[in-house]
């Protein structure tokens, strides 16, 4: 019978099993504060493009409709 190979994934929820009831929710909200953290830069990084290319002429303004109607190909 071959071994049974298993990925990273189930092994760490193996290993969250084996926490106590306590642990595995302070693990969950850590994970979930470094998600929130890892979020806001992305935000951030995104935020800063957008100001980068606006500040170089390389953005283009307009309203919702505008945008709409660009996506549409009626412009």
């Amino acid at each position: 019978m071959p071994d049974t190979i298993t990925s990273p994934y189930q092994n760490a929820l193996e290993y969250i099993d084996l926490l106590a009831l306590d642990d595995q929710e302070a693990l969950i909200e850590e994970v979930h504060y470094r998600l929130i953290d890892r979020r806001r830069s992305e935000i951030a990084r995104n935020a800063e493009e957008t100001l980068s290319r606006y500040r170089e002429g390389r953005a283009e303004t307009g309203t919702v409709d505008d945008l709409r109607q660009a996506m549409a190909g009626e412009v």
